[in-house]
């Protein structure tokens, strides 16, 4: 959200495209699916910065190789839900994330969820 001052913009609209069977999903069920960082084509998607010898280690983590398997781990267990801040619909969105055109998109603002 864009900051104007000290003070949040709790009317901004938000953003969320949806291909046609998530939609349905979420009408269905009334659950929103995050998806797993690793579904996403980026590899990198869930990255965390490399900390330098030394630092402290989350105690989760401290059992495992701090190699590939631990960060396929955390790409696993990152879930994402991804919305697009702006004034008007995105045809970058569209075909991100709505199949070309043939999903749903959601425009609502933070206000109207609390």
């Amino acid at each position: 959200m864009r900051v104007a001052g000290d003070a949040l913009d709790w009317n901004e609209p938000l953003w969320r495209y949806f291909k046609t069977e998530r939609f349905i999903g979420l009408m269905d069920s009334g659950r929103l699916y995050f998806s797993s960082a690793r579904e996403f084509e980026d590899r990198f998607e869930g990255a965390v910065a490399v900390m330098s010898r030394g630092s402290p280690v989350d105690p989760r983590y401290a059992d495992m190789d701090f190699g590939e398997a631990a960060f396929e781990q955390l790409r696993r267990l990152t879930k994402v839900s991804c919305w697009h801040r702006a004034d008007y619909e995105s045809d970058a969105m569209w075909k991100l994330y709505a199949d070309l055109h043939k999903g749903v998109a959601i425009r609502s603002t933070p206000s109207e969820a609390t």
